[in-house]
């Protein structure tokens, strides 16, 4: 990358996935940073692989093409795709929330600290 001026320098930092959300690898470039105006970055579909269905980690590479007509480079990123989160997990999850009835405001059918019984609540 000899040659190359501060704006033509990519940088593509991994990144973490659910498997089976539809990540499109073609075009979504988060982790990747670029200065739009100096280079165009597109993936290489020739040097690595990727499947964002199966949970695992994989080398992407892009191309990067200085729009002064420097020579084009290549950068690699690695996304690691999880396996997304269970039913099971996000039902336990959810159950503690409503038992504690703070997220959505209801009352849990505690009665709170600073009243006694009989007194209500307005």
């Amino acid at each position: 990358m000899q040659g190359l001026n501060a704006t033509e320098i990519a940088v593509a930092n991994d990144i973490v996935i659910a498997a089976g959300y539809g990540f499109d690898i073609e075009n979504n470039f988060d982790g990747i940073t670029y200065n739009d105006s100096a280079v165009k970055v597109s993936y290489y579909a020739d040097k690595g692989s990727f499947d964002g269905n199966q949970a695992g980690k994989y080398e992407t590479y892009y191309k990067v093409e200085p729009f002064s007509g420097r020579e084009t480079y290549l950068i690699c990123r690695t996304i690691t795709v999880r396996e997304p989160e269970t039913a099971t997990q996000s039902s336990a999850s959810d159950n503690s929330a409503e038992e504690s009835g703070s997220e959505d405001g209801e009352s849990d059918g505690d009665v709170p600290d600073d009243l006694s019984v009989g007194e209500i609540e307005e």
